[in-house]
């Protein structure tokens, strides 16, 4: 894989990986402490519902408070005053109150008197039935100190709350003479004040005793609990139910609410959720090119540069110095060991092609560019010259004057040669002990034989000494050589041969000279 690619996956996985984790955080952290946050507001909800009952209960009891400690209704009690009940109890007065009637009941608990509206006489009548079979029930909570208490009536199949007060005057000098007892039906108008009040429809349910296990105590609405159930994103049931102290009777209001707290956080998460990846998405493409042109191109122009090399095979290309420190450390070393590497080579290079002692070109290379110019030559139709030369008693020399003389004598020869051979385009090689080969393209007859007077007479000026010679009393050589055109397919050890044939000729016509040929 690729560096680049690499990188661009690695940096994508590990965003991929943190922004999963953020995500998660988000939703299992932050919206958990949402939720609770949310439900303390639903419960709050729930207590408004509460409290506006409270109100409608507190409101019921203060009148039935207010009338029962009044004088006149006292007086009422025991002088039987009609006139005062024609002239207070009338519709408008229930409508003030809110109350389905009111009931006048004597120490005993029989109806002292009643009131009603003509068409809620039947409902009332009802009620009053069921409170007078209550009388225990309701004396008991008088007693407790509480003035109300919750009832169901199995016949009307509904809740109401009755609201009792003992008939007493108000300096509280004398015995209540009997009971004022108002009632409140939880009917439709009731559930309509409460849903106008708190703002949001409102319904009664049934109630089990799973839906509430934590029971409150309220000095007016008596035992209650609160739930609040998390239907889905949007929406949540609210539901508060109200029980008598006995907890024999059950109310239970419900209504469903918007979540807007939840809606408002997830629209938040979604907007800080985009906004968090388009920043990330921002930092992962910043992130790639400030890689990439810090170390992801620099690293692949070093990478791409050593395949070149590798490729090429040749050491002549140097790396570009860019990028941060370390990677132009990394290419300044790199060119610094391909210099190394390229001196190296052409050192091996020159040892392959060098004879070490006289630093003429060995045989191998002479024979690589024997056949190279040999080629050459026929193509272009151009003359091959060809000499082939070998000191004269060369071991005599060696045998009196010593290898490490005879090493010098070599040397000098070389240079001998060397000197005389002015054109780039000649070869000078050292083929054996004490022979010597010049390969001179492009060089006619006459030309060879110029060259190897001057050989000659440069061994001459040498004047290296040679007592033991038979011919002269310095070093001399004999030659042996050959220039032609050579044709196509020709077979160059063909040439070496005749060179080496002619050698042994000026050898055998007595040394210190030179045999050439145009032909074959």
């Amino acid at each position: 894989m690729k560096l680049k690619t690499l990188v661009v996956a690695n940096l994508i996985a590990v965003f991929l990986i943190a922004g999963i984790a953020i995500a998660l955080v988000l939703e299992f952290r932050t919206f958990s402490v949402f939720r609770e946050v949310e439900r303390k507001g639903l419960q709050e909800k729930n207590q408004q519902i509460v409290n506006i009952v409270d109100n409608e209960i507190n409101q019921l009891v203060s009148f039935v408070r207010d009338w029962g400690v009044w004088d006149d209704s006292f007086h009422f009690m025991e002088e039987e005053n009609e006139a005062y009940i024609r002239g207070n109890l009338v519709p408008a007065t229930m409508e003030n109150v809110k109350t389905v009637g009111i009931l006048y009941l004597d120490v005993n608990f029989r109806c002292y008197h009643s009131y009603t509206t003509p068409e809620r006489e039947p409902l009332f009548q009802l009620l009053v039935d069921q409170i007078q079979t209550q009388k225990s029930l309701i004396l008991s909570t008088i007693e407790s100190g509480s003035q109300q208490l919750l009832l169901y009536n199995n016949i009307l199949k509904k809740y109401f709350w009755v609201a009792v007060q003992p008939i007493e005057p108000s300096a509280k000098d004398q015995p209540a003479n009997g009971y004022l007892v108002f009632m409140q039906l939880l009917d439709n108008h009731f559930i309509d004040r409460i849903s106008k009040i708190f703002g949001s429809s409102l319904s009664i349910v049934s109630f089990t005793d799973e839906q509430c296990s934590d029971w409150e105590h309220h000095k007016e609405v008596g035992f209650y609990c609160k739930n609040a159930e998390l239907l889905n994103p949007e929406n949540a049931l609210l539901r508060v139910c109200f029980a008598d102290k006995s907890r024999n009777h059950r109310v239970c209001f419900q209504t469903k609410v918007m979540r807007s707290l939840n809606l408002q956080a997830r629209k938040a998460f979604s907007e800080a959720l985009i906004l968090i990846t388009l920043c990330v998405v921002i930092i992962v493409l910043l992130t790639i090119y400030i890689l990439d042109r810090l170390i992801v191109r620099p690293t692949q122009h070093v990478s791409t540069s050593f395949a070149h090399i590798a490729r090429a095979k040749g050491l002549d290309k140097r790396l570009k110095i860019v990028g941060p420190f370390e990677i132009r450390e990394l290419a300044n070393s790199a060119n610094h060991m391909l210099n190394e590497i390229e001196q190296l080579h052409i050192q091996l290079q020159d040892l392959a092609r060098t004879d070490s002692l006289t630093r003429l070109c060995n045989r191998r290379y002479f024979d690589e560019m024997f056949a190279h110019e040999m080629k050459r030559s026929i193509r272009d139709s151009q003359y091959f010259g060809l000499l082939m030369i070998d000191i004269d008693f060369f071991k005599l020399y060696n045998d009196h004057y010593g290898h490490g003389a005879g090493d010098e004598c070599l040397f000098r020869v070389a240079e001998i040669l060397k000197t005389s051979t002015q054109r780039p385009t000649d070869i000078v090689a050292r083929i054996g002990g004490e022979e010597f080969i010049i390969l001179a393209c492009n060089t006619p007859l006459s030309g060879l034989e110029n060259l190897c007077q001057k050989i000659k007479h440069a061994f001459v000026d040498a004047d290296i000494k040679h007592e033991f010679s038979s011919v002269a009393d310095h070093v001399t050589c004999s030659i042996g050589g050959v220039s032609i055109i050579p044709q196509q397919d020709m077979d160059g050890d063909l040439l070496l041969k005749r060179a080496d044939e002619l050698l042994y000729e000026a050898k055998g016509r007595g040394r210190n000279c030179f045999v050439l040929t145009g032909s074959l």
